[in-house]
């Protein structure tokens, strides 16, 4: 199986100083509803990164996300669990 690793740009422009403030620490819904319903226009750039990952990193990425490698059905080394 294989694992990849995507990241996603998304650019915003606003003017109220407000909305920049909160956006700093917004989670995905909180800039959806600023981009559609707030005074702010955003847009997806292209992924700036697109990447296989091995076991192993697959299992460090989803720990630094603050998830677990059991969500890909891994252990602590990027292994698959066995049943």
């Amino acid at each position: 199986m294989a694992f990849h690793k995507v990241v996603i740009q998304f650019e915003i422009l606003c003017s109220d100083d407000m909305e920049h403030k909160i956006l700093k620490n917004a989670s995905l819904k909180d800039i959806y509803t600023i981009v559609m319903d707030g005074s702010c226009s955003g847009r997806f750039l292209e992924p700036s990164e697109d990447k296989i990952l091995s076991g192993l990193e697959t299992a460090k990425a989803l720990m630094e996300q603050g998830s677990d490698p059991e969500f890909f059905q891994l252990d602590l080394e990027g292994n698959p669990l066995k049943d």
